[in-house]
């Protein structure tokens, strides 16, 4: 019998609370077992990766051309804002300043499954993103959507 993917799915509300701290949706907590990074996404989100996936990014952005200027851009950017983040008793995950003033997050936070990783989005961010995305998805528009006005 063919094993069974676990994938993040779905759009999950939270807050953020006064000292930078975050419930993880249960279903998402499953799927991370407890080792799990948390680094700058683009479209100014933050990306949530379970270790075998870091694994699997680490290595792409290994093979990267250390020449070109955009590439080293993109390895910095990506491994200078991750932290390795754990759980405490109540499911929640600290997130560093940096990541919460890069992603734009203060309380209301979308968390946004993206098959084998996970999206922090700020609640208005997603709010804006996400009618241009749904109208790219869906044939309505042939721009990409956009994020900030």
């Amino acid at each position: 019998m063919k094993e069974r993917r676990q994938e993040f799915l779905g759009e999950l509300s939270r807050k953020v609370d006064g000292k930078g701290r975050v419930v993880l949706p249960a279903e998402y907590r499953d799927l991370l077992h407890g080792d799990f990074y948390v680094t700058r996404g683009r479209d100014r989100c933050l990306y949530v990766f379970p270790w075998e996936v870091w694994e699997k990014r680490k290595k792409a952005l290994g093979q990267l051309d250390e020449a070109s200027a955009a590439d080293r851009a993109e390895v910095r950017a990506f491994f200078s804002g991750a932290t390795r983040p754990e759980l405490d008793s109540a499911g929640r995950v600290q997130l560093s300043f940096r990541l919460r003033e890069y992603a734009g997050l203060s309380q209301d936070v979308i968390f946004v499954g993206a098959g084998e990783y996970a999206e922090i989005w700020a609640a208005e961010a997603w709010a804006r993103y996400q009618p241009s995305a749904i109208a790219a998805y869906s044939g309505g528009q042939e721009d990409s959507p956009q994020v900030h006005d």
